[in-house]
């Protein structure tokens, strides 16, 4: 009688999550490095916050067939290992156990302070990694943050001001011989062409970055809520409007003194 393979992530169902872990770190971690051995890979980074348009940015960079991603993997950069272990999760995770093909990044988004300390960016400099910060200006991210996880805005202030002083430590820890790519979310949504012409020239791609893309098989199926528009397959011309939550002056205030820090010292 035939019998049918499970997936991996089904098989391990059954372990403890702590085993899980470990066993899926390990194969990753061998699959990043078999693969490649074809071909060194560099690693893309979009270092972003919350309802910044980071899961846009990650789509289109995906579908090119330079890169290989498709938004956060979770995963923690704590050595140059990990950057193995990036490849070999993403190559599992858009098809698995495929062999590799004409991939010369691995894209990765961060939005998390605890998955990569300000630190270890002289190493993934060193390593040649590229960095993409994306940045959303403070009452529209505010403003979607309490639409989506329905916390109010002092919550909301208070976290993205968070954000945005790790985001700065970032780009204070770059070595100056490392070149990092600084786009605003009307950038991306507003003044498309020429940002993804920028970003094109940035990661040196063949074929040019296009508005219109293809869901990526992770995020298939991912609420609307937490994703926008992205369902939609292209760009539309103008930013998604956020409702008009109220926010309250001092606020506002704050968390638009943080953007303007951060920004300046990412522009610098």
């Amino acid at each position: 009688m035939a019998t049918q393979t499970k997936p991996l992530t089904k098989i391990g169902d059954a372990l403890p999550h702590g085993v899980k872990q470990a066993l899926l770190r390990t194969l990753f971690s061998a699959y990043g490095r078999l693969a490649s051995t074809r071909a060194p890979y560099e690693a893309i980074f979009i270092l972003s916050h919350m309802r910044s348009g980071s899961s846009l940015l990650a789509t289109i960079l995906g579908n090119s067939r330079e890169i290989c991603g498709y938004g956060e993997s979770m995963l923690s950069y704590q050595s140059a290992r990990d950057l193995d272990l990036l490849a070999g999760s993403n190559l599992y995770r858009l098809q698995p156990w495929r062999l590799p093909g004409d991939e010369r990044y691995m894209l990765d988004k961060l939005v998390h302070d605890d998955l990569l300390a300000p630190g270890m960016m002289p190493m993934l400099a060193e390593r040649g990694c590229r960095f993409i910060f994306l940045l959303r200006e403070a009452a529209g991210t505010i403003r979607s943050m309490m639409a989506m996880a329905d916390m109010n805005d002092a919550l909301a202030a208070s976290l993205y001001v968070k954000r945005l002083d790790m985001l700065e430590q970032y780009g204070r820890m770059l070595p100056d011989s490392a070149h990092a790519f600084l786009l605003s979310y009307d950038d991306l949504v507003r003044r498309t062409g020429a940002t993804l012409g920028g970003l094109t020239s940035y990661l040196d791609l063949q074929t040019p970055l296009s508005e219109t893309y293809e869901v990526l098989r992770p995020m298939k199926g991912r609420t609307a809520a937490h994703y926008g528009k992205l369902h939609l397959g292209h760009i539309e011309g103008g930013a998604t409007a956020s409702p008009e939550a109220e926010i309250s002056e001092h606020n506002l205030s704050v968390a638009d003194d943080a953007h303007g820090r951060c920004w300046a010292v990412l522009s610098g």
